[in-house]
């Protein structure tokens, strides 16, 4: 865009090709332009595919450093999703020469940011978030993208009300995907955002497809009867406000709460709110982003999975802090603990049948909603073993949903993170292939009753209670919207405390908030040396 229609004009840095950048070679070069739009700006809106390939096929790239950096990191994003030889045989690497050079550039800092810029530091981010165990070097690149997109003043709103443009449009795209992955690497690391939301007055996305930006008579105005695309990515943004909230007021520093009496009282009266506010943004989401396996539309079907899979890891990162709570009278302990079980079998259950419909095709929005699943039914399954109950069925048919997230990862990566944190908790990799060996007459449906599950454990003197009363303001409430098999977590509940007797609380506690590698080798490093006697003594009875 070389000339923008904005106040941001004065401000643009212009640059000239001082860069000698190797880019794929044509056809490579148009499929992989055509990958990058299929697969990640159907979720992450951040350029408009008719600019973009006009300016592409104008031969801008080659006069301009800040667009060809942009068009490099698009093609090092859509190589993930390329068949060509010579990039799948770089695997984990894929793309790394060309996102490489597009870093080479080093005078970004030294000059006022223009539009490529922010659209630079937003691709570099996708890119690293897919292809580097670093999480630090995405947050490096989000501060920077954020703080450069303020001091052009995108993130506030223009005094003078005039009609969309591509340029103005293409700025509020850049500056939106800023903050989200701000949110999204902030919630990974256990960080607060860099931007808050009390100080941006910036109108959110249009939900225009982008073949109709450009509508000779009704420029900018969606048809009536088709949704956009875009309105997934405008729920995302209202998922994360709630997701900020949860991470400033449930996870606080330590002398937060010695300022403030942030008790367990005070937590359960928080995530009682959040989990209402979550219930309301579910309730309001459009008709074709909401959960149906029998969707025909490709794009839709995918953007809701994926939708699905951030509310059902919200939901587990809102619910957690009350799972480890030590005092045995809190009925919330055992609802939070089901309703973490639940989204996360629900989560396993919805990306298995995405990973059906489409094949081997790999689905990296949906890996740290995964993650976490896995994370909270592999959890379940240590502190059973350390309470020496293994093998039962219920442990087998967590496995039936840990390997259906297995499955899912392998597809977007060469090394198994799960397959290492199963190992770690004594779990063999027969366990991981057949995760009913122990016990074949467990479903991988999740249609049995907790309560019937728990009985097959060899505690018959236990007795499970039933909580007649409401334990919060919102009750917990779930919506109706939720997958096939998907338990009331009202009724898990009441269930689930016998259970909660059973499973060691510390497992729990101590488990890392985030998917930092560091936090979380530490944590499996200390695991194992608690377990390794545990898992010998179990193994040994069985």
């Amino acid at each position: 865009v070389s000339d923008i229609s904005l106040p941001h004009t004065k401000w643009q840095r212009l640059t000239t090709r001082r860069y000698d950048f190797n880019f794929p070679a044509q056809p490579l070069l148009s499929d992989l332009v055509d990958l990058y739009f299929k697969h990640e700006n159907i979720y992450i809106p951040l350029l408009h595919r008719p600019t973009f390939e006009k300016q592409l096929a104008d031969g801008l790239s080659m006069r301009d450093d800040s667009f060809a950096a942009t068009v490099l990191l698009v093609c090092a994003l859509a190589s993930r999703w390329s068949e060509d030889p010579n990039i799948a045989k770089d695997g984990w690497a894929c793309g790394r020469k060309w996102f490489e050079q597009a870093t080479s550039m080093d005078d970004r800092l030294f000059g006022q940011a223009n539009l490529y810029d922010l659209q630079y530091y937003s691709l570099a981010v996708l890119y690293l978030i897919g292809s580097s165990s670093a999480p630090q070097l995405c947050w490096r690149f989000v501060v920077v993208g954020l703080r450069l997109a303020q001091d052009i003043g995108v993130h506030r709103r223009q005094a003078l009300i005039e009609p969309p443009s591509v340029e103005r449009e293409l700025f509020k795209r850049a500056f939106w995907v800023l903050v989200y992955l701000d949110h999204l690497v902030s919630s990974w690391m256990g960080r607060t955002s860099i931007v808050e939301y009390d100080e941006l007055d910036i109108d959110q996305l249009l939900e225009v497809d982008d073949e109709f930006w450009d509508h000779p008579t009704h420029p900018f105005r969606q048809p009536a009867n088709r949704p956009s695309y875009v309105t997934y990515f405008n729920n995302v943004l209202r998922l994360t406000h709630i997701l900020t909230l949860g991470l400033r007021y449930l996870y606080p520093l330590n002398k937060v709460r010695v300022l403030f009496p942030i008790d367990d009282t005070w937590k359960e009266s928080l995530v009682a709110e959040l989990d209402s506010a979550l219930n309301q943004w579910l309730n309001g989401l459009p008709e074709h982003l909401r959960w149906d396996p029998t969707k025909k539309e490709p794009v839709f079907f995918d953007q809701s999975v994926a939708i699905y899979t951030a509310y059902y890891q919200l939901q587990i990162l809102i619910h957690r802090p009350l799972v480890p709570i030590l005092r045995k009278s809190a009925p919330t302990k055992y609802l939070s603990l089901a309703i973490c079980t639940n989204a996360a079998r629900s989560c396993a259950n919805i990306v298995d049948i995405q990973r059906q419909r489409n094949g081997t095709l790999p689905a990296f929005v949906n890996v740290p909603g995964v993650f976490a699943s896995a994370i909270v039914m592999l959890l379940n399954i240590w502190s059973s073993k350390r309470k020496g109950l293994i093998p039962h069925s219920g442990s087998s048919r967590e496995m039936v949903y840990v390997q259906k997230c297995m499955q899912v990862v392998k597809l977007c990566e060469t090394r198994d993170v799960l397959a290492e944190l199963a190992s770690v908790g004594g779990l063999t990799r027969a366990d991981l292939k057949d995760p009913t060996l122990h016990s074949p007459n467990v479903s991988p449906s999740n249609d049995i009753p907790l309560e019937e599950e728990i009985q097959q454990i060899s505690h018959p003197s236990v007795n499970i209670p039933k909580l007649d009363t409401p334990i919060s303001p919102s009750s917990f409430k779930t919506s109706p919207s939720y997958t096939e098999g998907y338990i009331d977590p009202a009724q898990a509940s009441c269930e689930l405390e016998c259970m909660m007797d059973l499973l060691d609380s510390n497992v729990w506690a101590n488990a890392p908030g985030g998917l930092e590698m560091d936090a979380w080798g530490i944590y499996l490093d200390d695991f194992y040396g608690m377990t390794q006697g545990d898992v010998e003594r179990i193994d040994s009875n069985i």
